[in-house]
């Protein structure tokens, strides 16, 4: 897995550096690694641009990339395009790893921290997260 998790991340990493910023970049390192980790891992069939197009994607859900009242801010299908990928693979790659890691809106682990910080919605997703905690801990 060691050769797709590079592979993946030079693809995302270039990206990232071109087009986001670099809590994008760190957060799609940390995404690929987890999903390389992954028993038996998605990453072992399909083609890494489409990998990475999913990972940047799932993230950009989280973290409202296709808002434009947020930085930075990018279209899906832009997205699409520029990693020269089918909306078709991009979106089933993301719901792919958002299925398989139950990742949701507003989720604090995958949530980049600008917006967390930023977004009325992140903070009160923060409180219920807290309070699921706080009612889970005996």
């Amino acid at each position: 897995m060691k050769n797709k998790y590079d592979e993946i991340t030079n693809l995302t990493d270039d990206f990232c550096r071109n087009y986001l910023n670099d809590e994008y970049l760190e957060f799609s390192r940390k995404l690929t690694a987890v999903l390389c980790n992954y028993q038996p891992s998605p990453l072992s069939k399909g083609k890494a641009k489409s990998w990475a197009c999913g990972i940047i994607h799932a993230l950009g859900m989280i973290s409202f990339l296709a808002d434009s009242s947020f930085e930075p801010y990018m279209k899906s299908s832009e997205l699409y395009q520029r990693l020269g990928v089918s909306e078709s693979t991009g979106c089933g790659k993301s719901k792919q790893i958002r299925d398989l890691l139950e990742m949701s809106r507003l989720d604090q682990e995958w949530m980049m921290p600008s917006v967390s910080e930023s977004h009325p919605m992140a903070a009160i997703a923060n409180i219920a997260s807290t309070l699921k905690q706080i009612l889970d801990w005996k």
